[in-house]
């Protein structure tokens, strides 16, 4: 396997004698844990971080199953995919003192389009620099983070365009080791409505698209993806997610994941992941298996996620998420369009997939007291009561 490039270093005329063998062995460490492009020397790796515990235990597989306000990360179509008002934080420790950490506020106004702002970081705590006689000269304390605003519409007008979403985003991007580097870069992602009667969907996006990170004069860009995934619905509760990753010039990889969802009575459920990171398994091939579970009630998401299955220091992620709408606020319309199409099918007697369809809905908006009629309903009919 061929090693990543650890970034350049921009020491001062002053601290010439210093080196920090300690932070660049961390940073390598760090970008080994989710293996960098191998092509080519690439900077702010967090920056194809899994957002969220649910992408973390998909292994990132959720270009075309967004349904947080995290799609402002991964892919910024999905926002107009959410309720009106959408919120969502994430704490995820990488191996020692690094953390990742991010948060997204989303606004979904229905034809208008879907607004999201956020910012994420990888930070590394203070370590220490030494002379090159091993005698400490100081700290230095690495961080790098991104700001985004970002931007989703439901598209309208020719037959063929309806019900896909498009989106994009503007993000800053800062990075600090000794001296701070930053650039401007952008996503542009695409989503399509769900086929087969709510079965299935596809998505994708570019991320970082375009900035470089300058250190010591020498240019180092930002990890630019290309991404294309599907999801297929099986049965009532769960889902699969397939990813293609990949960039001219690097070697493509494969992500995967399962999602068994249950809902039970007063719109809570359960959720239980797998799936398999094939950046991660650059590693070994055990290692970019994942796991996790989610708990819904009401407009409130827990999600947990234990990544790097078989990893000597495996890390473990929480994020909490939360969505709303005001009384008496239209549905967005692929909202609408999903609560319709389950009473359409109840109207026809095709039960299981009116519960299908309603399920899809409660996953976008669980607050949708729509949707949550539809399936009480849906369930009695079936039971023939």
């Amino acid at each position: 396997m061929r090693q990543p490039i650890p970034r350049p270093v921009k020491i001062s005329q002053s601290t010439h004698s210093a080196f920090v063998p300690h932070t660049l062995m961390l940073l390598l460490s760090i970008a080994l844990s989710g293996p960098a492009h191998a092509a080519r020397s690439e900077t702010a790796e967090f920056l194809v971080y899994p957002a969220g515990a649910r992408a973390t235990a998909l292994g990132d597989a959720v270009i075309a199953t967004p349904n947080d306000a995290a799609a402002l990360f991964s892919n910024p179509a999905g926002l107009c995919r959410l309720a009106p008002y959408s919120a969502t934080l994430g704490h995820a420790p990488y191996l020692d003192t690094a953390v990742h950490d991010f948060f997204a506020l989303s606004y979904n106004s229905g034809k208008r389009g879907a607004l999201g702002v956020g910012m994420s970081s990888l930070s590394v705590g203070s370590v220490e620099t030494l002379d090159r006689s091993g005698f400490t000269t100081g700290e230095v304390s690495p961080t790098d983070w991104q700001g985004v605003v970002g931007y989703g519409k439901v598209l309208a007008g020719p037959r063929w365009a309806n019900g896909y979403s498009v989106g994009g985003s503007l993000k800053y991007v800062s990075s600090t080791l000794i001296h701070t580097a930053t650039t401007f870069s952008g996503d542009l992602g695409i989503l399509s409505p769900w086929f087969g009667k709510g079965r299935w969907a596809w998505g994708a996006a570019g991320s970082n698209l375009a900035g470089s990170l300058t250190y010591n004069e020498r240019a180092a860009p930002l990890p630019r993806r290309l991404r294309a995934g599907t999801a297929v619905r099986w049965g009532h509760f769960l889902t699969t997610s397939v990813d293609l990753s990949t960039w001219p010039g690097d070697p493509a990889y494969l992500a995967v994941g399962a999602e068994y969802v249950r809902p039970f009575r007063y719109q809570t459920s359960f959720a239980l992941r797998a799936g398999y990171d094939g950046r991660q398994g650059r590693i070994s091939a055990t290692d970019g298996v994942n796991l996790g579970f989610g708990f819904a009630w009401t407009n409130l998401r827990v999600d947990y996620s234990y990544r790097g299955l078989t990893l000597d220091d495996p890390s473990q992620g929480l994020t909490l998420s939360l969505s709303f709408k005001p009384k008496g606020h239209v549905l967005p319309a692929p909202l609408q369009a999903l609560v319709d199409q389950g009473r359409q099918l109840l109207e026809e007697g095709h039960f299981p997939e009116a519960v299908l369809t309603f399920g899809q809905a409660l996953e976008m908006s669980p607050e949708c007291k729509e949707a949550a009629a539809g399936l009480k309903e849906a369930h009695r009919r079936m039971s023939g009561q």
